[in-house]
């Protein structure tokens, strides 16, 4: 009687929790934690109170990426949320564990065919690839790209946001994939609807099949 629990906990979702609790994320990170949360998308409708470890594991088991650690930084943030709200009186979360994905991604190179099959094809995923080979950009780099670094004229590129003052650079653009970031300058990722796991996706199919 005198600490009652509240009943209204007992419908708390995992996604209600992660509403909250991103409202302290800092802004650096923000997107990285939000890309992560995608990863969780099997349990968001669950309430918190029923979510096991097992459960939040197998979404971040089913993750090839770095972004296996976010995925769990995600979780312990969502749970530490609802602790402080006093809604459980455990914390899951604290046993997951994320591998080190250098040692389970085993990384393919692509062909010479593979990539003379890429310029034959002219979807936005094939578009990106070709644009990532022939300049060697990291995918955040081509993301992050704004028109007005890209020099069709003198046929470079100016990179002027990287991860460390050592990646600004300038970038020569292959005669292939001019045409590639002339449209790209125009119109921006958005015209091929770039999405890095979409990316991913499209190019495990693609190198199924060739």
């Amino acid at each position: 009687n005198a600490n009652p629990f509240d009943l209204n906990a007992l419908d708390v979702t995992f996604e209600q929790c992660y509403e909250e609790a991103k409202k302290s994320f800092t802004d650096s990170r923000k997107n990285n934690y939000h890309a992560a949360y995608k990863y969780l998308e099997a349990i968001k409708d669950k309430p918190i109170r029923s979510i096991k470890a097992p459960m939040m594991q197998q979404c971040i088991d089913a993750c090839e990426t770095t972004q296996q650690v976010e995925i769990k930084t995600v979780c312990h943030k969502v749970f530490d949320y609802a602790m402080k709200m006093e809604w459980l009186d455990h914390d899951p979360s604290r046993y997951l564990k994320s591998e080190n994905p250098k040692e389970r991604r085993k990384r393919e190179v692509l062909t010479n065919e593979q990539i003379a099959a890429l310029e034959g094809i002219g979807e936005w995923w094939s578009k990106i690839t070709l644009m990532l080979v022939y300049s060697g950009m990291r995918t955040k780099e081509l993301k992050e790209l704004k028109p007005e670094w890209i020099d069709i004229e003198n046929g470079c590129i100016d990179i002027q946001k990287a991860k460390n003052k050592s990646s600004l650079r300038q970038i020569p653009i292959h005669s292939h994939v001019m045409p590639l970031f002339e449209e790209y300058r125009d119109f921006g990722c958005n015209l091929f609807g770039y999405t890095h796991d979409g990316l991913n996706k499209a190019l495990k199919i693609f190198c199924g099949h060739t």
